[in-house]
């Protein structure tokens, strides 16, 4: 309503969409995807523990949108059982 861009994501969706991201040769335009929103929303963080991999992903994300575009990250579990995530 205020013109402006919101994606909002699950992260179980962002880590699927990431994978085959990776596969399919296209990463940079899906993290481009996730860069460009002026607000983008990654919903339940820590609901599974990220790989190396996954992590470094979700720090260029973030690292790209520092003092650009907005984001907010939602989770279930308490910020200190963060780094324990699930399976």
């Amino acid at each position: 309503m205020s013109g402006k861009s919101v994606l909002f994501m699950a992260v179980t969706d962002w880590l699927e969409n990431l994978a085959l991201a990776r596969s399919a040769g296209t990463y940079l335009k899906f993290r481009d995807k996730l860069v460009r929103p002026d607000l983008l929303v990654l919903d339940n963080l820590g609901m599974r523990k990220l790989t190396a991999t996954e992590a470094q992903d979700l720090c260029e994300i973030i690292d790209a949108r520092i003092g650009e575009r907005a984001i907010v990250i939602t989770s279930q579990l308490p910020l200190t059982h963060w780094s324990e995530g699930r399976r």
